[in-house]
């Protein structure tokens, strides 16, 4: 299955192309683009994940949307329940299981790609290497760093009817959990030139722009904006909403919200430019 990205990329919870699903476990690519590889992955209890390994050019996080995962480092395991994010930085040794006698579904993103989704397709190929895809084993020496932020931690930033928290803030990407009330409108429509930028509906109906199309959100929606796509977001219902939000690479998001959160005026031009955001009529 080819995602067109030619006018971004829309699709509700049970979409997308199936890639490594077997018994017991479903993968569904969400994204397939330089900037990022998104899945949407469904476990049952007791299932292997990946055992420890690493990458040397890319950041590989996750999102824990039911259920829980166990994370191994080089420095032992880490629980990650429902709502918790982790990430493991270029050249950290990292791996998962879902050792639980429950089901777990999680979001991943590979940022960038560096092939991870062609990975996924080719594991069944004779020939298959790894390390086409950037995916090596674990090596003597190898630097720590993965980190776990569990549900509410982050860096927490209020404005009314919109909190946002800052889990991930990499050059690779900026991941963010938007709490919106009803009636929250939303930034101006925009587009950015250096990266993608991405959403996914944990609860609640915001609604988006993607283009010249407006989207009635549901939990399960995933939405990406490539570079020089028009969109925006709101959350114009009666319920409260919360959603995942990832920039590829991050072009300094995480700072661009702490410009947003201490400005008395709106920003300018040049500002919202220095972190590759230009507003649209």
């Amino acid at each position: 299955m080819q995602l067109d990205v030619a006018h971004g990329i829309v699709l509700r919870r049970p979409e997308g192309e199936e890639v490594a699903t077997r018994d017991n476990r479903s993968v569904l690519v969400k994204a397939e683009l330089e900037q990022v590889g998104v899945t949407q992955s469904w476990y049952g209890s007791g299932q292997d994940g990946a055992g420890l390994h690493l990458h040397r050019r890319h950041a590989d996080s996750f999102y824990v949307l039911e259920g829980a995962l166990t994370f191994r480092t080089a420095t032992g395991s880490l629980h990650a329940p429902e709502g918790a994010t982790f990430v493991a930085p270029p050249g950290v040794v990292h791996g998962f299981d879902n050792d639980v006698d429950a089901p777990v579904r999680f979001l991943n993103f590979h940022t960038p790609d560096r092939g991870f989704i062609e990975s996924m397709r080719a594991r069944q190929r004779v020939g298959y290497d790894a390390t086409r895809y950037d995916s090596w084993d674990p090596e003597d020496g190898a630097p720590v760093g993965a980190s776990l932020n569990l549900p509410g931690d982050g860096d927490r930033l209020g404005s009314g009817d919109r909190v946002a928290t800052i889990t991930i803030a990499r050059d690779e990407l900026a991941l963010v959990v938007f709490d919106l009330q009803p009636g929250f409108e939303g930034p101006k429509a925009h587009v950015h030139r250096r990266h993608v930028d991405s959403f996914y509906v944990v609860e609640g109906e915001p609604e988006f722009r993607v283009g010249d199309d407006t989207i009635a959100g549901e939990p399960g929606l995933f939405v990406a904006a490539p570079p020089g796509i028009v969109h925006s977001f709101a959350n114009r219902g009666s319920r409260a909403a919360r959603v995942v939000n990832v920039h590829a690479p991050s072009c300094d998001f995480a700072a661009y919200l702490h410009v947003m959160a201490d400005a008395s005026d709106d920003l300018d031009e040049a500002t919202h430019a220095r972190y590759d955001v230009y507003e649209v009529d």
